[in-house]
């Protein structure tokens, strides 16, 4: 436990999270954090489709401790994941909710335990000319360690 850092704790969010998609949903592009990405890359037609990860409380500083016991060295962060899903219109809802169930399954059975789903919202019409519908979930996550940042 006491090798866990917020770095590594992101690291492995994302880590795990990518080998997952990849193995499952290899045609859908995915923008991770701080990394360029086009939504063009999606491609063009009716059945193209992108993914955006977004994850928040893994900075260094602000953990608290875990117990108000003075003994109990240990310490807990909190955050939140969330995942948008895109489909272009023509597409049926039904390709982002797929995409969505595949999220969910990561989030249930990929070891990421510590993530627990608080929102998932229906496809909602974006862009200026409407040609994206997206898809948002999102998990708030905790984790424990004896390691202050």
């Amino acid at each position: 436990m006491s090798e866990v850092t917020p770095k590594a704790f992101r690291d492995d969010l994302l880590g795990s999270f990518e080998t997952f998609w990849t193995a499952n949903n290899p045609t859908v592009p995915v923008a991770y954090p701080n990394l360029p990405f086009d939504p063009e890359s999606a491609g063009e037609d009716a059945d193209a489709a992108w993914v955006r990860l977004f994850i928040a409380g893994t900075e260094e500083q602000g953990q608290q401790r875990f117990s108000s016991s003075v003994s109990r060295n240990q310490w807990h962060r909190s955050g939140v994941l969330v995942i948008e899903i895109y489909v272009r219109e023509g597409s049926s809802t039904d390709r982002a909710y797929d995409l969505a169930n595949s999220a969910l399954l990561w989030l249930e059975n990929s070891g990421a335990t510590y993530a627990m789903l608080s929102n998932f919202s229906a496809p909602v019409e974006i862009g200026p000319d409407g040609t994206w519908f997206q898809l948002s979930l999102s998990a708030d996550w905790l984790y424990i360690t004896d390691r202050a940042a």
